[in-house]
């Protein structure tokens, strides 16, 4: 994470799962795995302006047999003029 602040979001696996919700502080990093073709949803609000303003992803999958995040597809959350930007 790219951030010098805490970056708050929530995710989900499938279309209908109940949301979860993540801080992440930052230079932490936090990754996610499962057993499955399930598609990983993730919201977050993008910008400092009053309001939530709701930027969604389906994020792409990275198949592994590997147990290690090493291997993981990687995203950034980084400020750019006052927007929250997920990067790959």
């Amino acid at each position: 994470m790219d951030t010098n602040s805490d970056v708050y979001f929530s995710y989900r696996w499938g279309s209908y799962g109940n949301w979860k919700r993540v801080t992440l502080q930052p230079n932490d990093n936090e990754w996610f795995s499962i057993h499955s073709d399930t598609d990983f949803n993730l919201r977050f609000d993008d910008n400092i302006k009053e309001g939530y303003q709701e930027a969604l992803y389906t994020l792409d999958k990275k198949y592994s047999y590997s147990a290690s995040c090493h291997t993981a597809k990687k995203y950034t959350f980084r400020w750019s003029n006052g927007e929250l930007k997920l990067y790959k």
